[in-house]
């Protein structure tokens, strides 16, 4: 388990180092001048309290807060800036008493918008979610909802005061029913959704809406061919006469799975792969002088490996057709047919016999460069196997290196 560890640390370190996002976007000043730049965005999962902006690669970083925009803009993300009287009531159970006072701040926050029209719906994260609403341009206010401690500062309920200000907003509208809804951004967009598209004519108008869509996901199939050598260190009375390093083309295909982490201009995905590769490798044996020799070892195997990798594109605003990436992952591999085998040869009489020698399955270190263009990706693939056989007097290496070409159906 000591290569997963490893794993683990590299893809921390490697995080680490990944500073900066800066792509392409918009800001509005409070003057109502638009700017078009890049923005460092980060797929922030709390809002962020200020950005980072610079007209050009090389242009001079500025920081900008609430105060000095009015609004900003980058990938689907839209933020508004407001000033609001944000809930800050205190929400964690193990400070929370019954005789809590509401607490209400003001303060100037960016919003990222979900929906607008006739309502408009904006979200704010912090510790917690806060959503606020805004009809007809008339005040904006936030869409109260609360944990509370009953008066024995045990029992738990939900003080769902929202219910109420949606009713009371959308009560010219009675195709929107509102019932118990639970206090969710999805939820309540499309019940603002629905309000925003009700008049009297029973038409429907088009409106702003957020794409809160879910995670990226691809499907690839893949071929590839790559160069494998078996380097065998042994003890074993038989197995010593093949000691040494042997080389033979190999050809894999297979499915692979990826799972795009975030809109975080989609640089970190999680790459799983299922592969046949098929093995054909043959050792001549050493030079033996004994009445009993032991010839041509056939490294002979059909196996699955299942790879899971951590992939991250390197994006470039000048270089936009080709994204280069660099995946690193473990994996296992899974005998299927296995006709690994020597020859016992008896120089006297002629007689000879095959012998087996099994494999085990094990974990192995995978990694791999290449770019992405369209719905083809070019891979230069490295892994490496160690301790393939049972025997424990035994050692065989096994490392690939080839190419790998995919294409995305999914």
């Amino acid at each position: 388990m000591k290569i997963y560890f490893k794993l683990i640390l590299l893809s921390l370190v490697v995080n680490s180092y990944a500073q900066t996002n800066f792509i392409e976007g918009q800001i509005t000043l409070k003057d109502g001048s638009v700017l078009s730049g890049l923005i460092d965005y980060r797929d922030w999962k709390r809002t962020p309290t200020q950005i980072s902006f610079k007209k050009s690669v090389e242009g001079n970083l500025i920081y900008y807060t609430p105060e000095q925009l009015m609004s900003f803009n980058v990938l689907d993300d839209k933020f508004t800036s407001r000033l609001v009287m944000l809930d800050m009531t205190e929400q964690r159970i193990q400070k929370m008493d019954f005789r809590d006072e509401v607490k209400l701040i003001e303060k100037h926050i960016f919003l990222n918008v979900l929906v607008v029209g006739e309502i408009s719906l904006y979200v704010y994260q912090n510790v917690r979610q806060h959503l606020f609403i805004i009809k007809n341009n008339d005040k904006i206010i936030e869409l109260i909802y609360r944990k509370k401690l009953a008066k024995n500062n045990i029992d738990i309920f939900d003080y769902k005061k929202y219910i109420g200000q949606l009713k009371l907003l959308t009560n010219n509208c009675e195709s929107v029913k509102i019932n118990d809804i639970g206090f969710k951004s999805q939820v309540i967009m499309k019940i603002i959704t629905k309000y925003n598209n009700c008049n009297e004519n029973g038409s429907t108008q088009e409106y702003l809406k957020k794409n809160i869509s879910k995670s990226e996901k691809n499907l690839f199939v893949f071929a590839g061919v790559s160069n494998a050598t078996l380097r065998i260190q042994s003890n074993d009375f038989y197995m010593k006469y093949f000691v040494g390093d042997e080389s033979e083309k190999n050809f894999k295909f297979g499915l692979a799975y990826e799972f795009v982490l975030g809109k975080n201009l989609k640089k970190w995905s999680v790459y799983s792969q299922l592969s046949y590769h098929s093995y054909n490798i043959l050792f001549k044996e050493n030079p033996q002088t004994a009445t009993v020799v032991y010839k041509d070892y056939k490294f002979k195997e059909n196996v699955f490996n299942i790879a899971t990798l951590l992939r991250y594109k390197i994006k470039n605003q000048k270089i936009k057709k080709f994204t280069p990436f660099v995946n690193l992952g473990l994996g296992y591999n899974l005998k299927i047919k296995s006709k690994s085998s020597y020859t016992k040869f008896n120089t006297f009489n002629g007689n000879g016999s095959e012998r087996k020698v099994g494999i085990s399955p094990n974990f192995y270190l995978v990694g791999g460069v290449g770019i992405l263009y369209k719905k083809f990706s070019l891979e230069l693939r490295y892994l490496s196997i160690n301790d393939i056989y049972v025997s424990p007097v035994t050692k065989g290496k096994l490392s690939e290196l080839g190419i790998v070409l995919g294409y995305s159906i999914l």
